[in-house]
């Protein structure tokens, strides 16, 4: 158990963003284009642990009011998180996108949960937050991202 349990929380120390696949095609319009954020990372753990990462650096595909996070990752674990969100809308309101989260362990096959996320873009400010709830093997655990960073 002892085992179970350091292995979700070692899974929420690390977060990967959408997929590759998934920010292409996010680019559908003919004025979609790139920016990249630095900015605040910071992932809360179901342990009630908190990590923050400073100068956090990533791009952001818009098309339409719509986002496209690249993937990234933090921290280290025998498998990954990936939040799979190629189109979400930064106006502040909070939306469920279904299957947006990945989880896989050892390179099996992956879980898929739904995810909330929120975001507002002020003045090159772009700030979100995305939260999962989900349970693996038998354990639930909660996974949370806060994202603060202005256009480079």
């Amino acid at each position: 158990m002892k085992k179970i349990l350091f292995l979700t929380f070692m899974l929420l120390g690390m977060v990967t963003m959408s997929t590759v696949n998934a920010a292409t095609n996010a680019i559908t319009a003919t004025q979609a284009a790139t920016t990249y954020y630095n900015g605040t990372l910071t992932t809360k753990m179901a342990s009630g642990k908190v990590r923050t990462t400073t100068n956090f650096q990533n791009s952001y595909i818009t098309s339409d009011g719509t986002f496209g996070i690249d993937e990234f990752r933090i921290g280290s674990m025998p498998g990954t998180i990936t939040v799979s969100a190629p189109n979400f809308i930064a106006d502040g309101e909070t939306r469920t996108y279904s299957d947006a989260v990945a989880l896989s362990l050892f390179g099996g096959e992956a879980n898929y949960y739904d995810a909330e996320i929120s975001a507002t873009l002020v003045d090159g400010k772009l700030v979100y937050h995305i939260e999962t709830k989900a349970k693996y093997l038998g354990i639930s655990f909660t996974a949370v991202v806060d994202f603060t960073g202005s256009a480079m």
